[in-house]
């Protein structure tokens, strides 16, 4: 399947100045991590999907989802139609809808936050960190699903230059003593061969991302310098394990599965409460 992000105009300009605009202005201070799909948008709280927005085939008819467990102590938006996956509560976005979820949504925000897992909250924090000026890398989305698939990719950026030219980064990040962490080489490949089987991001992977950056900048989603480069960019893979402990062996099964590989692949060490990357010349490369 195609893979595709992006939303439609009108969408765009529903949020910039229309219906959802103030939700969107209040996710924002929340510091709420919004990110773009495909007609629809995610708000993350440390992690946990705490709304989904998405545009409906008809003109101008909006559908959201709240977590049913994120509305716990709350009266719900009225216009609940349904229940999805036996988890998320089906609204239709209207004026009124809209309205009543911004009333509700810092106290939603802080039920998402209380589930929220270690991992989720990294990544979370490492895409504020990433828009820093001292950053390398600036990421522009997370928890990256490829149709027909069941991989995702924890974080994808823009990433520091090879040879002078920009290169999109490709994150996995584990906590602590994850154990997959030994596994890592098997799964960053599986995913690096679905979105740059060339080794470059695949045609249609980068003309949704162009729009997603596009898209990101109106709405005030990332830093406005923020660009791709005009050629199909080069994508390299970087692991991110975070408040490891170095008496693990873990660390060095991965290093061993890393040999050989044909992948560009770095590493990265991050000690707790630490979410800036390292300047590129601290990364340690695996292969």
């Amino acid at each position: 399947m195609t893979f595709s992000r992006g939303l439609t105009p009108a969408f765009v300009e529903e949020l910039k100045h229309g219906r959802f605009a103030p939700l969107l202005s209040t996710a924002k201070a929340q510091q709420l991590d919004i990110q773009i799909r495909n007609r629809y948008l995610d708000f993350y709280a440390n992690g946990q999907r705490a709304l989904n927005l998405k545009e409906m085939s008809q003109a101008q008819r909006y559908r959201a989802l709240l977590h049913w467990k994120y509305l716990a102590g709350l009266e719900p938006p009225g216009g609940s139609t349904r229940m999805v996956d036996g988890q998320y509560l089906c609204f239709e976005a209207s004026d009124a809808f809209t309205t009543e979820c911004l009333a509700l949504l810092p106290a939603i925000v802080s039920n998402a936050r209380s589930y929220a897992t270690a991992e989720g909250t990294v990544e979370e924090r490492m895409i504020g960190a990433s828009f820093l000026p001292d950053s390398p890398a600036v990421f522009f989305d997370r928890q990256v699903e490829v149709p027909g698939t069941r991989l995702r990719a924890d974080l994808l950026g823009l990433g520091p230059a090879a040879d002078g030219v920009p290169q999109i980064l490709l994150v996995e990040l584990k906590h602590k003593l994850n154990n997959s962490i030994q596994r890592l080489m098997g799964q960053v490949e599986a995913y690096y061969r679905l979105i740059a089987p060339t080794g470059t991001l695949a045609p249609d992977v980068l003309a949704s991302y162009r729009r997603v950056i596009s898209q990101k900048h109106e709405l005030g989603l990332l830093p406005p310098h923020i660009a791709l480069p005009e050629d199909a960019p080069r994508v390299a893979c970087l692991l991110v394990l975070y408040d490891y402990n170095d008496r693990s062996r873990l660390l060095p099964r991965l290093r061993v599965s890393a040999r050989g590989s044909s992948l560009p692949v770095q590493l990265v060490c991050l000690e707790a409460d630490t979410y800036t990357l390292p300047t590129p010349e601290c990364w340690e490369k695996l292969t």
